[in-house]
């Protein structure tokens, strides 16, 4: 392939790039609403599973790193000293 073919491919494709950039910045500039009604009990479906997310995190690392460190506890209580 010489130089030249390339060069027209490489153009052709940059031309391409142009024209969807293009496209993507018109459809921003264009208005349009979604014409939808979430209302507000979505806030509260949101705010729920928010909670339930962080909540299930902090349960996970409690369980991660309480639960064997309750074991060495309790193997260090049961070892007799000497």
């Amino acid at each position: 392939m010489n130089i030249f073919k390339r060069q027209r491919l490489i153009q052709k494709i940059i031309d391409k790039n142009k024209l969807i950039y293009f496209i993507f910045f018109i459809s921003l500039i264009i208005d349009s609403s979604a014409s939808a009604y979430i209302g507000p009990g979505i806030a509260g479906g949101v705010i729920a599973a928010t909670i339930g997310i962080v909540i299930a995190f902090f349960a996970i690392l409690f369980g991660i790193i309480w639960f064997p460190m309750k074991r060495l506890i309790k193997r260090k209580k049961k070892k007799p000293s000497k």
